[in-house]
């Protein structure tokens, strides 16, 4: 149904659309690999902990 709408292919939009775990998890490991990424380009000038930033008291961690 998306591609009808956007004028892509089935695959195309498959390639595209993002991943959302069934139980709203958080990939805490992964957001923190981004953001060292964006830290390595310039793109943010200090290192950030991504532990600090959520509070876990509403956002539950894929396992590791």
């Amino acid at each position: 149904m998306i591609a009808k709408y956007v004028g892509q292919t089935p695959d195309q939009v498959k390639q595209a659309i993002a991943y959302v775990d069934p139980d709203a998890k958080l990939d805490v490991k992964d957001l923190q690999h981004q953001i060292d990424w964006y830290v390595s380009q310039g793109m943010l000038k200090n290192h950030i902990d991504v532990n600090s930033v959520i509070d876990k008291r509403y956002v539950v961690p894929l396992a590791p």
